[in-house]
């Protein structure tokens, strides 16, 4: 019988001693000012089985979409690059775009949206929905790409309804469920406009980077549960998919721990949802 597929959907590569990366803050220097590759990782993707790997942007620069397309040349196994294009400059997006979509690799677009409070976003928490960024938007759908987004409080995720309605053929995937503060015990707020979001059948989550949003040193998959279930009942596992997030995530656990954590809290799913946790949704959302 053959193997079934088993997607990645979130992982990230970076090279700190070629590029800049200005979320890696001096605080955090020490847990990801590091070159991260993806030899690293392929002996834990090989022993979990794991089938195809997308690479989601880890900078606003062309550089570091230029960086996965190099790796993914020599990995295989890589199904897809989520890259960057400037969202607020629609003609030089489109040029990028033309270029980009040359490679069958290149599957969607990111910008690092909940660094809001960088200069060059205004501070501004609906960025995303100027006008001239829905308009890149529209041209990103036009290509059947699909756009990631990240947010980091509800205020962020409050923009996914606008987006949706604008943009009903664009599939939009809110990257880590929103990342609600699991240590904090955030629950209410994010969970309103998060179940907002899931009324439009073109949004889409995943369930990927939680023990960064837990107790680093203590968590366990029953502090995931809950969060995991509510997103569950809102989009349906046929909207949602898993991803790694290293190396983001190795700030708290390494990429073994974090797959075993993940694949343990759905192991009573049903079969079908299993399915689409693992291969299903991200095939569709990202057309793999």
């Amino acid at each position: 019988m053959s193997q079934k597929p088993f997607i990645d959907a979130h992982q990230h590569v970076w090279k700190y001693s070629e590029r800049e990366y200005s979320w890696i803050t001096p605080d955090i220097t020490h847990l990801l000012g590091h070159d991260y590759v993806q030899e690293q990782v392929n002996p834990s993707i090989a022993k979990f089985g794991i089938t195809g790997t997308v690479y989601v942007q880890a900078a606003d620069t062309y550089d570091d979409t230029f960086y996965m397309f190099h790796s993914a040349s020599k990995n295989p196994q890589i199904a897809g690059i989520v890259g960057w294009v400037p969202l607020d400059r629609t003609e030089e997006a489109i040029a990028a775009l033309d270029i980009f979509t040359k490679n069958p690799l290149f599957k969607g677009v990111r910008n690092l949206t909940h660094d809001y409070g960088n200069p060059k976003y205004e501070s501004d928490d609906a960025w995303i929905v100027r006008e001239p960024v829905l308009k890149t938007l529209g041209e990103i759908a036009s290509r059947n790409l699909s756009f990631d987004y990240v947010a980091i409080k509800p205020e962020h995720t409050r923009n996914v309804p606008t987006i949706a309605k604008r943009h009903p053929n664009l599939t939009i995937i809110v990257d880590h469920f929103a990342k609600p503060d699991i240590k904090g015990g955030q629950w209410d707020d994010w969970l309103v406009e998060m179940q907002k979001a899931a009324v439009f059948p073109n949004v889409y989550t995943k369930f990927s980077g939680l023990n960064v949003l837990s107790d680093w040193e203590k968590w366990t998959i029953e502090d995931w549960r809950p969060y995991v279930m509510a997103m569950k009942e809102s989009f349906g596992t046929s909207r949602m998919m898993m991803g790694s997030d290293w190396p983001f995530s190795s700030m708290a656990n390494d990429y073994d721990t974090v797959w075993k954590a993940q694949l343990e809290l759905i192991k009573d799913f049903s079969q079908t949802e299993i399915d689409d946790l693992k291969y299903k949704t991200a095939i569709k959302a990202y057309r793999l």
